[in-house]
């Protein structure tokens, strides 16, 4: 969990890093910059943990509302 917890860490650092949810973090920002965060989370985590199973939905343009 360690590693995990470290690559959000990081997510943060980058500031693509909006809200953390259970077993879940929602990026936000430019979609070069999420991309980036997920696939460096993705090799720093891969790193340590023999496996890991992740998920990436990117929704581009969404409609949502504005969170806060």
């Amino acid at each position: 969990m360690a590693h995990i917890e470290s690559a959000i860490a990081a997510a943060h650092d980058r500031g693509t890093a909006a809200l953390p949810n259970h077993y879940a973090t929602k990026l936000t920002g430019d979609v070069s910059e999420v991309l980036a965060t997920a696939v460096d989370a993705w090799a720093q985590v891969g790193a340590h943990v023999p496996h890991a199973v992740t998920h990436l939905t990117i929704s581009v343009g969404s409609p949502s509302q504005a969170e806060g």
